[in-house]
C-alpha cells in the first residue's frame, strides 16, 4: 500500500481529533496484514525484537495457557529484578531492625 504525498498544510483552525483518529484507526487497519507481513520477514533475518512482539501478540510468548496467569505480570521491571537477583516480592522489615540500620537504639526511643 502507497500512501499519496501531501503537502504540508499549517491550519490555524482548531482539529477534528474524532476524525484524525477514525482516519489513523483505519490506515492502521487497513495495512495490518502488510504490517505483519513485514514484520515476520524481519523476523525470519534475525530480527529478535520483531519476532518477540509478533509472539506476544498473539500469546506465544509466553505461553498464556501454560503459565495461568496474564502476560502483563511479566513485565520489564520483573524480569529486570530476577536478572539482578534481587526480590520480586514486597519486602517488610520490623522496626528494630530498620532501627539498627539507621543507627538508632530503638529502646531509648520513646513512642511519639
Amino acid at each position: 500500500m502507497k500512501f499519496e504525498s501531501t503537502e504540508l498544510r499549517i491550519s490555524t483552525a482548531p482539529a477534528d481529533v474524532e476524525r484524525v483518529r477514525k482516519n489513523i484507526r483505519n490506515i492502521v487497519w487497513n495495512s495490518a496484514e502488510a504490517v505483519v507481513a513485514k514484520l515476520i520477514e524481519s523476523a525470519m533475518t534475525g530480527q529478535v525484537a520483531a519476532a518477540k512482539y509478533l509472539f506476544e501478540m498473539v500469546g506465544v510468548n509466553p505461553v498464556i495457557e501454560e503459565l495461568g496467569r496474564e502476560p502483563a505480570e511479566e513485565s520489564f521491571a520483573l524480569t529486570l529484578l530476577k536478572r539482578l537477583g534481587l526480590p520480586t516480592e514486597p519486602v517488610t522489615c520490623d522496626e528494630d531492625l530498620a532501627a539498627q540500620y539507621r543507627g538508632e537504639d530503638s529502646d531509648s526511643q520513646e513512642p511519639a
